[in-house]
């Protein structure tokens, strides 16, 4: 068997098409994406292309994925601020950040500010008993600890 006939050369990937023309959509056959595609411009219709909101509308999240999203963060402010004022932290040592969701300022866009590559990891206080059985789910979500930051 000769050389060239062993090596065979890898098959091209058809590009795909974000977005198929409405006329392709409803025959439910390939659309290449062009402008006029050329199924439309085979069968004399009009080749058009659905705006992006229907995209968008037919992408989003459902109302009841977002009222459970929107209720794990009240869950996740509500022991934060458990957390931050358990420690007994005065306002004047507080990052503006942290003063400000304490504060019911938290529905701010922006985020929050980068540390220092050279800052350390927060060191957490300890916890008695009681906060512990409350708050199970924050060791669970946290990080591996150092022996330095143990509770």
């Amino acid at each position: 068997m000769p050389l060239d006939e062993q090596i065979a050369e890898p098959r091209r990937k058809r590009a795909k098409i974000v977005s198929a023309c409405g006329e392709c959509r409803r025959k439910k056959t390939k659309c290449n994406g062009e402008q006029p595609c050329r199924n439309c411009e085979k069968s004399g219709v009009p080749c058009i292309y659905p705006s992006c909101s229907n995209e968008d509308k037919r992408n989003a999240p459902s109302k009841a994925a977002l009222e459970a999203i929107e209720e794990r963060l009240k869950t996740i402010e509500d022991m934060l601020r458990t957390i931050i004022k358990a420690q007994n932290v005065h306002s004047i040592n507080m990052d503006p950040v942290v003063n400000n969701f304490l504060h019911g300022e938290s529905k701010s866009c922006s985020p929050p500010p980068a540390l220092p590559a050279s800052a350390p990891p927060p060191v957490l206080p300890p916890t008695s008993p009681s906060q512990q059985n409350r708050l199970p789910s924050i060791r669970s979500l946290s990080t591996p600890f150092t022996t330095e930051q143990r509770w």
